[in-house]
């Protein structure tokens, strides 16, 4: 799914479903409906599907928020969309330490996660004395 230049990002796996029920003929929904997914992803059309019931999938890589629309236009031209922003957040990652030794020695005195945290902007733990 990814290759070497990827190395570093989390992929975002998003599934969207047509639920348009009432645009279509009610006794045969795929009959003449024209259904066209914009899934903002950059140098990439529209996405055409005459199925009402097909699932499109995509793909988003990093953090960004994406404007995802969908067209459905029936065989007469008339047209409805719909847009929603789909925002996709990197994927935390946590190294915590597992031992501190505070004194005076200058080895390990201090517990942080500085340099060992990303996409974290808060977190809670408990520090306890075996």
């Amino acid at each position: 799914m990814c290759n070497d230049d990827c190395e570093g990002t989390e992929l975002v796996i998003v599934n969207f479903i047509n639920e348009s029920e009432n645009f279509a003929n009610p006794n045969d929904p795929g009959v003449d409906t024209t259904f066209l997914w914009n899934l903002d992803h950059p140098n990439t059309g529209l996405i055409i599907s005459h199925d009402y019931f097909e699932i499109i999938d995509s793909t988003y890589v990093g953090e960004a928020v994406y404007e995802v629309c969908l067209i459905a236009m029936n065989k007469n031209g008339c047209a409805d969309t719909t847009c929603k922003n789909l925002i996709v957040h990197v994927q935390p990652e946590l190294e915590a330490p597992n031992i501190f030794s505070p004194g005076s020695n200058g080895i390990n005195d201090e517990f942080t996660f500085e340099f060992k945290a990303f996409g974290l902007e808060t977190f809670k733990c408990t520090i306890v004395n075996r």
